[in-house]
């Protein structure tokens, strides 16, 4: 995956998967690393800010950082808001953070729209 990535760097899919590699192999700096440049080199994939959103639910402590690319997420691709609100390792965030079920909410209530 890593030579994927370096030769086809713009491919956010191989960085998504790499990225999932690395938090299995416990490099979350390097997994981070990943999602990010995902997002940036293809800043409208909603899947990139889920994936992001979820690192930084499950895996840090910066839920400021996971409800922003979470909005993200849902703004650019409204349809991840069932698995947002059915993931089992969000479920914590869900019932910690009133903000992340206001956001999942908003979106039920405009049905999907943009949460701009």
């Amino acid at each position: 995956l890593r030579r994927l990535v370096r030769s086809q760097p713009l491919w956010t899919p191989a960085r998504r998967m790499l990225a999932r590699v690395q938090l299995e192999r416990g490099k979350l700096a390097e997994a981070e690393e990943q999602l990010r440049a995902a997002t940036q080199f293809e800043p409208r994939n909603g899947e990139a800010y889920a994936d992001l959103g979820w690192f930084l639910a499950v895996y840090t402590d910066r839920r400021d950082e996971a409800l922003a690319a979470f909005t993200k997420a849902l703004q650019y691709a409204p349809g991840l808001r069932d698995h947002l609100a059915s993931a089992d390792s969000l479920q914590p965030v869900r019932e910690e953070d009133t903000r992340f079920r206001e956001l999942l909410n908003s979106t039920t209530q405009t049905g999907g729209d943009s949460l701009e």
